[in-house]
């Protein structure tokens, strides 16, 4: 299996590498010398084996020359054999039926190995070209549903403009969300389908910081992480909701800054958004918060297998502890 997915690989990174045949043929040439090379310098260690440093030669020929020079390694090292090797030497002589019958089982052996090896590599090839096919198409899919996630949020910010002030603040806010998901796409990588996420959540802070008034600059420290969308998108949408409230609210005098870090903790990570400007009512308690977005925080924090807390200081501090994402089976 690991061997499959190597060739695979290799397909995928050199493409066409198979369709020059003078430099197939010129390497099988080069393939069978070394191997009678090989063959004569080690004939007192394996001797009684005649064809066995041959079998490589059609191997390797097959695999970067294709089922052409595959079958000429497999010619060429089997009369190498018989001139060179086999009684008498220097001689293509045929002494008994022996000699004959090994001479005829190196040949279908070496043939039926090439054409073998060039249909298992053609079959490789083409899952290579379905592949890249898919990939193109899924990051074709991944481009249009971003466009249309960001028309959708700029629907909801136009008509929060001709909304009166309070469904204007709840329009912006769901666009604010929707925007949260769609920059999600932005650092999608496309070989694994995984999400840097250290770097969208520096994206969602300064976000967050342009839209607010005194565009605030919010602090991000994270450790180096991917994960896939299933984990991103809940949270990504805590992250936003957190930031904009400590901007929003936790600020209000325009004093302080917003700090935002995000670390590995044992089997899971923990999530911290602290603001300087002034600290929570004592008796506080998220989870029975009945803002929005608290509410969505703690439903996403659901999600990931995360609970929100609050800790108690002269700074407001919001912690989400959540479970690392499922490793999933290769």
């Amino acid at each position: 299996m690991r061997l499959a997915t190597a060739v695979q690989d290799f397909l995928v990174s050199h493409p066409g590498y198979r369709q020059k045949p003078a430099t197939g043929y010129g390497l099988a040439v080069v393939c069978v010398a070394v191997t009678l090379g090989i063959r004569l310098a080690t004939g007192a260690y394996i001797g009684g084996v005649p064809f066995i440093t041959f079998f490589p030669a059609v191997m390797v020929a097959t695999f970067i020359g294709g089922r052409g020079p595959g079958l000429a390694a497999a010619v060429l090292g089997g009369l190498a054999a018989w001139y060179f090797l086999l009684p008498p030497t220097f001689s293509f002589a045929l002494p008994d039926l022996g000699v004959a019958a090994g001479l005829v089982l190196y040949f279908l052996v070496a043939v039926m190995m090439a054409l073998l090896f060039d249909a298992l590599i053609k079959i490789a090839e083409q899952n290579a070209a379905l592949a890249r096919k898919a990939e193109t198409l899924l990051v074709e899919l991944q481009h249009r549903v971003k466009n249309h996630i960001q028309i959708v949020a700029s629907l909801l910010n136009l008509q929060a403009r001709r909304a009166d002030p309070d469904v204007g603040a709840a329009l912006t806010d769901a666009a604010r969300r929707i925007n949260t998901l769609s920059s999600a796409y932005a650092h999608l990588y496309r070989s694994d389908l995984k999400v840097d996420f250290a770097q969208h959540l520096r994206d969602i802070a300064d976000a967050a910081a342009s839209a607010a008034r005194g565009h605030r600059a919010v602090d991000v420290k994270s450790d180096d992480v991917t994960w896939g969308m299933d984990h991103v998108m809940p949270v990504s949408l805590i992250a936003s909701e957190l930031i904009d409230n400590a901007l929003r609210h936790g600020l209000t005098e325009g004093q302080g800054g917003v700090e935002v870090t995000l670390h590995r903790a044992g089997e899971g990570y923990t999530l911290r958004v602290v603001d300087t400007g002034g600290r929570l009512p004592p008796q506080f308690d998220p989870s029975r918060s009945t803002g929005l977005g608290l509410q969505l925080v703690n439903a996403m924090a659901r999600r990931v297998q995360g609970v929100l807390r609050t800790e108690a200081g002269p700074l407001t501090v919001f912690v989400l502890e959540f479970a690392a994402p499922p490793e999933k089976a290769a």
